[in-house]
């Protein structure tokens, strides 16, 4: 069966369907295409927290020093898989040049039939989701030093955490949901996930970029396409925003924000200039 639409949003994730939602409300006929279920992924898992204050780029100064001590300890919070990758040693590159205060001041190739490249890797994360105990607080917590999140969840508490760069791996390595785990104690003494009721171990991929920063913009080479990806681990706080940018460069319309930080060309060496608004 034939179907007419104006615009195909390819991605059904939070970033897909709030630039879905948007572009429908300027009257446009929208279909979604995903593989999987609406909602999956990355957008199921997660911490479910809508967090402003923790959208400093993952490419901060001193990461690199942090990184190269952390990628030894499987059990650490940022943790690289040992393998050869030529785009993973590319993505590793860039991200090195973007550790630098300059860049955070500025606040997988994919798509291949359109010979665009973007320098995304999945970056795994974890979560794993207990039935709330008695007395457990409502209120979210962020274990800073261990980069773990506790969200009550309704009758659920979540811990989630950890960012392990191992290609599309999407076995689930248990050594990591153990230190995910055992740092809850350490700053909630009455909380013992051991002794807690387990309902879901899960794992996904955030699609992070080098320099922490998403693509949202359109590419020089297509007038009718644009690109809103890489938005790491963030991608439920920015969701909205980003949904609500994409329909005004599909209306051309002034961004309510300058692109110019996320040109989805920024890393090309022959990039000289962005599309409208975007420069």
């Amino acid at each position: 069966m034939k179907t007419e639409t104006d615009v195909l949003v390819i991605g059904g994730g939070a970033i897909g369907v709030c630039s879905a939602y948007y572009l429908s409300k300027q009257g446009r006929a929208v279909a979604i295409v995903e593989k999987g279920d609406i909602g999956s992924g990355s957008s199921y898992g997660n911490a479910g927290l809508i967090v402003p204050s923790h959208s400093t780029p993952l490419a901060e100064p001193g990461m690199i020093s942090k990184g190269i001590k952390w990628m030894f300890n499987p059990e650490s919070p940022f943790y690289i898989k040992p393998r050869f990758s030529c785009e993973l040693i590319s993505w590793l590159w860039k991200f090195w040049r973007a550790c630098s205060k300059r860049q955070m001041n500025r606040s997988i190739p994919v798509i291949r039939d359109l010979k665009i490249k973007l320098p995304i890797q999945p970056a795994k994360g974890y979560s794993v989701t207990f039935k709330r105990p008695p007395g457990c607080s409502r209120i979210p917590f962020v274990l800073a030093e261990a980069k773990v999140a506790l969200t009550p969840l309704g009758d659920a508490l979540r811990f989630a955490g950890t960012l392990e760069l191992a290609g599309l791996d999407l076995s689930i390595n248990m050594r990591r949901v153990q230190a995910i785990l055992k740092a809850v104690p350490g700053y909630l003494p009455d909380i013992h996930p051991e002794n807690l009721e387990r309902i879901e171990i899960w794992r996904g991929l955030r699609p992070c970029t080098p320099d922490g920063l998403p693509f949202l913009g359109r590419p020089m080479a297509y007038d009718n396409l644009i690109l809103a990806a890489g938005h790491a681990m963030i991608g439920i706080s920015l969701s909205p925003i980003t949904g609500k940018l994409v329909s005004q460069l599909a209306a051309n319309e002034r961004p309510l924000i300058d692109l110019a930080a996320l040109n989805v060309e920024r890393f090309d060496r022959a990039h000289t200039g962005g599309g409208p608004w975007e420069t």
